[in-house]
């Protein structure tokens, strides 16, 4: 079959990586604008557009993939199917009048619509998640399901390794569903409206760990951010990102306030006393300096017990 592949960030690559190694063909690739720059201020490609480039493919690039001149742009191509993996725009009933799109999403449909399905199952707790391929209709992630598979959560994973394990998932799970769209045999599965639950664009000041939280919670956050926008707190004045911690069980300390440092050693780590047990730090990040362990950073920078992390000018 004749793809139109749409997607932007890295999630989207082996996907369609995937595709060039099947027997389909992409006519072209479709991702958002340039944006992001690196240390010398240059505008870099995005991941999605950087790899169809390196592999010769037709690369578009539009702010608004809906407008006319896109959309004629697109009809040009003839696809017989369209595919979206992350690809950060809404799609416009024009747009998906041009030949059936299906999407991959990072969840079990319909838990987690939205865009940032990983970090909400990390978030929640959640044991198992997985990827579901969808056709795609005008609300949200609420189209009828082609294909999908569960995989396991495993214990203190964090966001990337989360991330990639899923991306290759999609990448298998998309050539089946191409196989199965070009055969004609296939089934799809409306999903239950009454079952969705919903994701929230994560922002930079998400990060920020409130230590009257339970140090569970907290200990999602930091695998659920890591390593954007990671989580961090402060030190009299110094930004801290935390990349690894977990939570350890304590008893009640009443008269300790949240955020109080209450062991620190190279061997064990930095523990901190949360609203419920204690936040145990293993991986952190001074800014404008390198991750280190928790051994590493008390090396150079004494956190002892009775300091106290928090809001930024806590003493």
């Amino acid at each position: 079959m004749n793809i139109v592949y749409l997607g932007t960030p890295q999630f989207a690559v082996l996907p369609l990586q995937a595709v060039l190694n099947s027997t389909h063909s992409v006519a072209a690739v479709i991702s958002q604008p340039n944006r992001e720059t690196d240390k010398k201020g240059r505008v870099m490609p995005t991941p999605v557009a950087e790899f169809a480039q390196q592999n010769g493919l037709r690369v578009l690039q539009y702010p608004n993939v809906c407008t006319r001149e896109a959309i004629a742009a697109v009809a040009a191509l003839k696809p017989d199917v369209m595919v979206t993996a992350a690809f950060g725009q809404l799609l416009s009933a024009e747009f998906l009048s041009i030949a059936p799109v299906y999407n991959i999403h990072a969840s079990l449909l319909p838990a987690y619509r939205g865009s940032a399905p990983i970090q909400a199952a990390i978030l929640n707790g959640e044991s198992q998640t997985g990827i579901t391929v969808m056709k795609t209709v005008l609300a949200m992630d609420a189209g009828d399901i082609l294909l999908s598979q569960k995989i396991a959560i495993e214990a203190d994973e964090p966001f990337y390794s989360l991330h990639d394990r899923l991306s290759a998932l999609g990448a298998v799970l998309l050539v089946k569903a191409l196989d199965l769209l070009q055969s004609g045999s296939f089934t799809l599965t409306p999903q239950n409206p009454r079952l969705a639950t919903y994701t929230k664009k994560i922002t930079k000041a998400d990060g920020l760990l409130d230590f009257s939280l339970s140090a569970e919670i907290l200990a999602r956050r930091v695998r659920a951010y890591n390593p954007w926008p990671a989580a961090f707190t402060f030190y009299k004045g110094q930004y801290i990102k935390i990349y690894a911690a977990k939570s350890i069980k304590t008893e009640p300390m009443r008269n300790i306030p949240c955020g109080t440092v209450i062991k620190s050693c190279q061997k064990e780590g930095i523990w901190v006393q949360c609203g419920q047990d204690a936040l145990n730090i293993t991986s952190l990040q001074i800014s404008g300096k390198r991750v280190l362990s928790a051994a590493e950073f008390l090396r150079g920078f004494p956190l002892a017990e009775g300091a106290r992390l928090g809001q930024e000018g806590l003493a």
